[in-house]
């Protein structure tokens, strides 16, 4: 439970709290639909970037291409799950050099307006680098995978 208190909130009220905050984006996003569309897809797009090197340099060099290390029984024991803090640190570090790689309809950063966007390009690169010191340190404080 993200927080004890939410608990006690019927839900009902969650829904009507979300379609608050919805209905008015929906309808500003469908006004401007093809322009917000590209937005939201090249965040996702940075952000995408750094979840493939995290799930592939996690498959390859950490696992070893064996698919059989991932134990799906403990999906809910804390304990024994990677803390992905490995993962949230290098995506914040690659974002040192994503923002200035960016270039889309809300902003351009400098390396951006002169090569073009290279956001992906530079997040999956830096994430994979940073990624295997991190989770190095990482499984040696946790004691596994």
């Amino acid at each position: 439970m993200l927080v004890p208190a939410f608990a006690k909130v019927p839900r009902f009220l969650f829904i009507v709290a979300t379609l608050a905050i919805m209905i008015p984006m929906s309808i500003y996003a469908a006004a401007k639909w093809e322009e917000s569309l590209v937005n939201f897809l090249s965040v996702i797009g940075y952000w995408a970037g750094c979840f493939d090197a995290v799930v592939i340099e996690e498959l390859i060099v950490f696992r070893n291409m064996d698919y059989h290390s991932y134990d799906p029984a403990i999906w809910n024991q804390v304990r024994r799950l990677p803390t992905g803090l490995a993962a949230i640190g290098a995506s914040l570090v690659s974002i040192g050099l994503v923002v200035p790689s960016m270039d889309t309809p809300w902003f351009t950063g400098p390396i951006g307006e002169r090569i073009g966007d290279l956001g992906f390009e530079s997040a999956f690169v830096v994430t994979g680098i940073a990624y295997y010191p991190l989770r190095t340190l990482e499984v040696r404080l946790m004691g596994h995978v």
